[in-house]
């Protein structure tokens, strides 16, 4: 057995180990040091190699928020300079901007700076820069996509299990108690890390999980049965999420997918409806979670007509921004921009929470160097796998993206989607030259 196979089961491991902890730790409400998981990923990475360094990103990624991600990504980063010193300019250009922008901010600010958030903040926009512009050929993307989609799936079991252990489901149920909202209804050691997630990440990241997952089963790049538990535990974190974005995100991915899927996928796709009817059955079987359901779309009047007060929040961040003409073209910086502004809420929108960050120069070069790496991959011409970006984007004008700051990180999984598409075009152009 060779010294590169051994470090690929040594990965495995790691995912093993690193889930069965966490899931020892939140569903047992057992007190672990959070050194022990910095040690044990820290350690894993020096012995592998460094695509399955990559992939180790992809998998903690939707775990974020129960990890000492401030302690792990920033080693992270070292190893994988160490271990791949060779970096492309595109792939710290983006950061490079965030930096100088952010850290501009801090010269005007009259409050104490926790380094630890901005070091945490800064490391993801390293991380997502670097592995959005990453072109290096021996990175598999949809292993990529796989291991990202297996990390939701251990945050949603965690979630789950820990939210039934405060609540039992019937009564989760009875009360229409969100996924990610019990912790109001139980006693919760706030000082210990868990995981754990508001409804509306949880949705975010069921999205985009269930987007991806479904185009590596539309190209054949993931094992069936993978597939399968991969969609059930998304689905189920989505529905128990009772978003309403999601919802319509998912209508419209399966729409999207129907409409652009090709003629050899037609078997695919008939089994892809076979398993959304099961689901669908299954919601419809249950009174509990159907009322709970409707109840989001029939229930407070002014909570739908603001968009459970989307449309306030959005409109008081627009009055601050035309108050100060200075934070318009400038912002006022991404991890303590609600300190700054002192608005009621968190703004629930992607693209007001990056002009409120770094004002309109900001977003102008966010959307210009967008534009610039789609139209680098745009080479593979197949709309489906635009599908994962379509649904996040969308999903996105809902919630934030810049801080919290894992929320950014899913974005690097959603390219890895549209490098497969160029990598499948490449591959066939390969194909007919050899051909020839």
């Amino acid at each position: 057995m060779t010294i590169s196979i051994i470090r690929k089961y040594v990965f495995l491991l790691f995912m093993f180990m690193f889930s069965a902890i966490l899931l020892y730790r939140d569903l047992g409400a057992v007190d672990i040091n959070k050194l022990i998981l910095v040690f044990i990923t820290l350690t894993c990475a020096v012995v592998i190699e460094y695509d399955s360094v990559i992939y180790m990103l992809y998998f903690l990624f939707p775990l974020s928020c129960g990890i000492p991600g401030n302690y792990i990504y920033p080693l992270l980063i070292i190893v994988l300079l160490y271990k791949y010193p060779k970096i492309d300019f595109r792939q710290i250009f983006f950061f490079g901007i965030v930096a100088v922008l952010e850290l501009m901010h801090y010269s005007f600010y009259c409050f104490d700076i926790n380094v630890a958030d901005v070091a945490g903040y800064l490391s993801t926009v390293f991380l997502v820069s670097y592995l959005i512009a990453n072109r290096n050929p021996d990175i598999d993307n949809s292993k990529c996509v796989v291991c990202y989609c297996l990390g939701v799936c251990v945050l949603f079991i965690a979630i789950m299990g820990s939210s039934v252990s405060l609540l039992d489901a019937e009564e989760m149920l009875e009360e229409s108690v969100r996924l990610g909202a019990v912790k109001a209804y139980g006693e919760v050691d706030e000082t210990k890390m868990m995981l754990s997630a508001n409804a509306n990440n949880i949705a975010y990241y069921s999205i985009t999980c269930i987007s991806c997952a479904l185009l590596l089963f539309y190209r054949k790049r993931i094992n069936d049965l993978l597939f399968y538990i991969i969609m059930a535990i998304a689905f189920a974190g989505g529905v128990l999420s009772v978003s309403r974005t999601w919802m319509i995100s998912v209508v419209l991915c399966f729409i999207l997918y129907g409409i652009f899927q090709k003629g050899n996928s037609v078997k695919q796709l008939l089994l892809l409806l076979v398993i959304v009817a099961g689901l669908v059955a299954v919601v419809l079987s249950n009174d509990l979670l159907m009322n709970m359901i409707m109840e989001r779309f029939t229930g407070d009047s002014e909570n739908l007509a603001t968009a459970g007060d989307r449309t306030t929040l959005f409109k008081e961040y627009n009055d601050y921004l035309l108050d100060h003409p200075l934070v318009l073209l400038l912002g006022t910086g991404a991890v303590y921009y609600h300190d700054v502004t002192q608005c009621s809420n968190a703004t629930h929108n992607s693209i007001q929470q990056i002009v409120v960050s770094y004002g309109l120069l900001g977003l102008f070069i966010f959307i210009s160097i967008f534009v610039s790496v789609c139209k680098n991959v745009f080479k593979g011409r197949n709309f489906m796998y635009w599908i994962p970006l379509v649904c996040t984007v969308f999903f996105l004008q809902s919630i934030q993206l810049l801080n919290p700051f894992f929320l950014m990180q899913p974005l690097a999984v959603i390219f890895a989607i549209l490098k497969m598409s160029v990598e499948e075009k490449n591959n066939n152009l390969t194909n007919i030259y050899n051909d020839r």
